[in-house]
């Protein structure tokens, strides 16, 4: 199942508005006064409905004005039904009239808030690129608050009409209808139970009633990390309603006074004997590297922060599409999608900005970058971006601050691992590039889980993990083009292997259920040393490797476990398996097997299919077996 943006960014719950009102009114047909009459409403329920579910859909589409239009089409049918049926007064028909009225209303509601969390979004923008039209982020928040106060009132009169009080009256046949009804009124109610949060968490990470400080680890996801890539360099930024200012600042500089000695985690032993900042996303929980680059931070700096930010590095792609090429100084062409990786990587491995500062054009290009952001013309485009890399985990957050905890938790940037229940199977495969180069930008992986269930209701997992090294000489001299076009040209043997030409080398984590057993492996060639470890931070075992593969060659691993439970057939049982990615460059190619012996069968398997599927930052795939 993928990880979906927090429900208030898609509308199509709209429709659930609709759908309950054409219920309502329909259930008037029990009464079989006047055929006509009743005909005519059935057809004006059913304009309503799709009226609404329409609104859904443009809503979905960002276009609020036609959607209210719509919403107001439904009004206005309402108003029509309403003006037909007077005779019905104090019987269903007028309670039923009443709550569509409710419903269409708390829907205009649900849209303006919507409109309103997108407008802050616009407004962030307008606000830093200093348009004029631009308005305090304040006043937007209170719209909001405003808009959903009275979406609470709407539901709330929906749900009294529904009440005993008011239904009494009503013959006893119609209970059981009421009691439908009343149960999908509070669904509606329940769509939107975390918005004050929401927008307190918005409130206060946009600075509205005291600055806020954040620093953003710019994340280089072709050499890889837990968290998504190699933490290069930092923005400490600050925002006070809603205006942004930061400081560039390259990690090694952060890390070059501290002379404190720090005992790595067992996970990054391989990498480094000494632990800076620079290595503190250690973990895949983002939560708990966070919190340890809040504390490098301060010690090696002495400044403190509540809030972290992570952005990998390959989601400009997608953001330069949309600005468009970006001029840095010093440079003799434009940096677009296509050649801003290579050519910044190029000036900063070589140090041709000197051996002090190799990172200065990095710096000259997040400042234009940033100007190219918020002078975008299409921005609601730019924020469909945004969340859309966040979906795939490319942005990632944690904050001390409770508030904006909530509402990274809420969109789903936290980037937490999860905690699978008892008797639950899980699967994650972390890799952290040990061999100095950027090779992970050429990396192809293939995962394929196969699960076998014996009839005493035992699990044994076996996992291949595939990897190819799709650096070849085409790539070189593509590499070498891109550069000449920049004037660059003779370069060295060194820089290449950096890119890529030399072998890819990683350590692997395979995150499983803690208590498994390693039964055997087929380690395949250039895997080393399989050794199955604790992550105490998250309750889970892993099996570490290292793996080495060259450019054009393929590796494999293999390992096989079993799991510390097993299924319960009275008379059937469910197997459950969380799947989650790591984030960054690397795609994982995944599929899912299930197997079960004869005297057993697989009554239903989600997802049907067991083809390869791209994963996704969190998946579910589940098989419910039975005995024969």
């Amino acid at each position: 199942m993928e990880k979906k943006i927090h429900k208030y960014f898609g509308a199509v719950w709209i429709g659930v508005f609709g759908i309950i009102i054409i219920i309502l009114i329909n259930s008037l047909n029990s009464y079989g006064r006047g055929m006509k009459i009743i005909s005519h409403v059935k057809e004006s329920s059913t304009g309503i409905y799709k009226n609404m579910v329409e609104a859904g859909k443009l809503a979905e589409k960002s276009d609020f004005d036609s959607a209210k239009n719509l919403i107001s089409k439904a009004e206005n049918e309402s108003e029509k039904i309403n003006q037909d049926l007077w005779f019905l007064s104090g019987a269903e028909g007028i309670q039923t009239i009443k709550i569509g009225k409710y419903l269409t209303s708390a829907a205009t509601n649900f849209l303006n808030i919507i409109e309103g969390i997108n407008s802050i979004g616009i407004g962030f923008i307008d606000i830093n690129s200093d348009s004029p039209k631009a308005y305090p982020i304040s006043n937007r928040i209170a719209k909001i608050n405003a808009e959903y106060t009275s979406f609470i009132e709407n539901i709330d009169l929906a749900e009294k009409a529904l009440s005993p009080a008011e239904t009494s009256f009503l013959p006893k046949k119609f209970e059981e209808k009421i009691n439908t009804f009343s149960a999908q009124i509070k669904k509606i109610k329940n769509l939107m139970p975390d918005t004050p949060s929401f927008v307190k968490g918005l409130s206060a990470i946009l600075g509205e009633n005291q600055k806020q400080t954040i620093l953003v680890l710019l994340q280089n996801d072709a050499e890889s990390r837990p968290t998504g890539g190699f933490i290069g360099s930092v923005l400490f930024t600050e925002i006070q309603n809603g205006k942004i200012s930061f400081k560039f600042q390259d990690v090694y500089d952060i890390d070059r006074g501290f002379k404190e000695i720090v005992e790595p985690p067992a996970e990054i032993k391989k990498l480094t004997d000494k632990w800076f900042f620079r290595d503190s996303n250690y973990s895949p929980d983002f939560k708990v590297s966070a919190k340890k680059a809040i504390w490098f931070y301060e010690k090696e700096t002495g400044v403190k922060v509540d809030t972290v930010i992570a952005i990998n590095q390959s989601l400009l792609k997608n953001i330069l599409e949309l600005t468009g090429e970006v001029w840095v100084p010093g440079l003799n062409k434009a940096l677009n999608k296509d050649n801003y990786q290579t050519v910044l990587s190029y000036i900063i491995e070589s140090k041709l900005m000197g051996a002090f500062t190799p990172k200065k054009i990095l710096k000259d290009f997040v400042e234009e970058f940033k100007s190219a952001i918020f002078n975008v013309k299409d921005k609601k485009k730019m924020l469909g971006i945004i969340m859309s890399e966040i979906v795939k985990n490319n942005i990632l957050g944690y904050s001390d601050n409770t508030d904006i905890q909530s509402l990274f938790r809420l969109i789903g940037m936290n980037g937490e691992i999860i905690k699978t229940r008892e008797n639950e199977d899980y699967f994650n495969v972390v890799s952290v590039s040990i061999g100095g180069n950027k090779s992970d930008a050429h990396i192809d992986q293939s995962v394929t889980h196969t699960t076998y269930v014996n009839s005493d209701g035992e699990i044994n997992d076996e996992v291949s993990i595939e990897r190819f090294d799709n650096f070849s000489r085409q790539k070189e001299e593509e590499i070498k083009q891109t550069l000449a076009k920049f004037g660059y040209r003779n370069v060295p043997n060194w820089v290449m292997d950096i890119f890529g030409r030399s072998k890819n080398k990683a350590i692997f984590r395979v995150y499983v259920p803690k208590g498994v057993t390693l039964k055997d492996e087929n380690l395949g060639i250039g895997i080393k040393d399989v050794k199955k470890l604790y992550d105490a931070d998250l309750d889970k075992d892993y099996f570490s490797f290292i793996m080495e593969t060259h450019p054009g060659q393929t590796k494999k691993a293999i390992l096989r476990y079993r799991l510390p439970f097993k299924l319960d057939f009275t008379p059937a049982a469910t197997y459950r398996l969380t799947v989650q990615r790591q984030p960054g460059l690397i795609q994982t190619k995944f599929t899912k097997k299930m197997f079960a012996e004869k005297s057993l069968k697989i009554a239903d398997l989600y997802p049907k299919l067991q083809e390869p599927t791209e994963l996704k930052g969190y998946n579910m795939f589940s098989a419910l077996i039975i005995e024969n």
